[in-house]
């Protein structure tokens, strides 16, 4: 059954005109994707496309090497178009190709209607699953999403074998295979600003000086690594929030105290 809930559809302007007229950011709704030019521009396409009933197809690509975010972005798009009231949508359903294949896609297309089903490892689909896919994509194209996850080669071998995927799914997205020092600050700044943290001056230099050493240490998941340290950093600042808490309690008086901040001791 679908799973994660995603946002009821509310009626406001659609996303491409309230970009235009500056009431709204891109950002608002993607994040730091949004930020990094060469993403920024492949979803200001996409967001077009999705937003033309004339060229949706319901169902998309995105495309990236391993813990680059592809999932992560999804699920915003799928939010963002529900929001505006593109589709129906409003729940998720996250499945690798590999355990599709095992599932009779054909007769359970009923009990997906109004979900976004995203596709990890899709390179992997099988013939039965690929024709089952641009089936229910074809049939539900109003009330549901399509998402087809995977790397970049392995899924233009599969439009290679399956040219069929091409007509449907007309709609790709490339995360970079590696991602800049400051676009993985932008990454650690918006779990900050997600958990009403800030940061201190000192704790930005920190901050940098921290994500230099890990890059330099070329880990497999630079995303993963950035964003070990913006969660170590934000349970760091809690526990010390705690006890300034704590200390005020047991000398019976409330002080003010900056505890939505993060300092260069919770970089850590």
């Amino acid at each position: 059954t679908c799973a994660l809930p995603i946002s009821k559809t509310v009626g406001i302007l659609p996303l491409i005109s309230s970009l235009k007229d500056g009431s709204v950011e891109l950002e608002d709704f993607f994040g730091n994707y949004a930020r990094i030019e060469a993403v920024r521009k492949q979803l200001i396409r996409s967001m077009n496309v999705l937003f033309d009933k004339a060229k949706r197809g319901g169902s998309m690509i995105i495309t990236g090497g391993p813990k680059t975010g592809k999932t992560t972005l999804t699920k915003k798009i799928a939010k963002t178009l529900n929001k505006f009231g593109v589709t129906s949508s409003k729940k998720a359903l996250i499945a690798s190709a590999e355990k599709l294949n095992t599932v009779s896609l054909s007769t359970q297309q009923d009990k997906l209607v109004g979900c976004a089903v995203i596709v990890e490892h899709a390179e992997n689909l099988s013939k039965d699953t690929v024709r089952d896919i641009i089936d229910f994509s074809a049939k539900h194209a109003e009330d549901s999403l399509v998402f087809l996850e995977g790397d970049r080669v392995g899924i233009n071998e599969l439009m290679r074998v399956y040219p069929e995927i091409g007509s449907t799914f007309n709609n790709r997205i490339h995360l970079p295979s590696e991602y800049g020092l400051d676009e993985l600050k932008g990454f650690i700044y918006e779990y900050f600003v997600s958990n009403e943290y800030e940061l201190e001056k000192t704790a930005d230099n920190r901050l940098e000086e921290k994500l230099e050493k890990i890059m330099s240490m070329k880990p497999e998941s630079p995303i993963d690594a950035a964003m070990a340290i913006a969660k170590s950093a934000v349970e760091s600042a809690e526990a010390r929030n705690a006890e300034v808490l704590a200390q005020m309690m047991r000398n019976g008086k409330i002080e003010n105290a900056d505890i939505m901040t993060i300092k260069a001791e919770d970089i850590k």
